[in-house]
């Protein structure tokens, strides 16, 4: 029977950038408890359509009844960091003035949630519909151009309140969950000598760091 695991561990602090880790890692295990898995296929999950629940067990599913290997599929640290993946929108300082700028030069109002300290995310979008609204007002009195455009700049905070540093905490982090499983082979019905495989659409770089990190230490 194909079973899945899910585990939270301590990971690494960023010694590089000497920030202490806030959150536990976590990680999921598919694996059949009745059949010997000969090896760790280790899937790394990107920002897009493969970071899917369904699709990533429905994928694990499949390599673990077709090929008898244990598949890890881990949430790496910052994986949350685009709107569909979890992260959320914020104006920052720079933004705001940003928008307080572009609201002067076309000589609109500023929308009213900016002069909160703190937004939600239906505030924001308030602000992007009021902004559109008089800039179709200006374009409807032909003081704009019918094809003119508003730039404007939105910050996003990741989920869990992490941040990007671009490939080595996640890198860590997927040596630590194969660590701990590697770790705990009876509990998962794993052969004592298996290959570990990595496949993903993320970046080569995590993959690179990875194999470094397992040959060096």
């Amino acid at each position: 029977m194909i079973l899945t695991k899910h585990y939270e561990i301590q990971s690494c602090d960023d010694i590089e950038l000497d920030i202490k880790r806030e959150n536990k890692l976590e990680f999921k295990v598919y694996f059949d408890d009745e059949k010997q898995m000969k090896d760790i296929f280790i899937f790394i999950a990107g920002l897009g359509e493969d970071n899917d629940e369904e699709y990533i067990k429905h994928l694990s599913e499949f390599l673990v009844k077709e090929y008898n290997v244990a598949v890890l599929s881990v949430d790496y640290h910052c994986i949350g960091s685009r709107p569909q993946t979890g992260a959320k929108f914020y104006f920052d300082t720079i933004d705001r003035l940003i928008i307080q700028s572009a609201c002067e030069a076309l000589k609109i109002k500023v929308p009213q949630e900016l002069s909160q300290d703190e937004l939600t995310q239906a505030d924001i979008k308030r602000v992007f519909n009021d902004l559109s609204a008089q800039m179709q007002m200006l374009k409807d009195a032909k003081e704009l151009k019918e094809d003119a455009k508003l730039y404007i700049h939105t910050s996003l905070n990741p989920r869990k309140n992490e941040y990007q540093n671009f490939g080595l905490m996640q890198a860590m982090d997927i040596c630590n969950a194969l660590l701990y499983i590697k770790a705990k082979i009876h509990l998962l019905n794993l052969q004592k000598r298996q290959k570990s495989l990595l496949l993903g659409h993320l970046m080569a770089a995590i993959w690179h760091f990875c194999v470094r990190k397992s040959l060096h230490g």
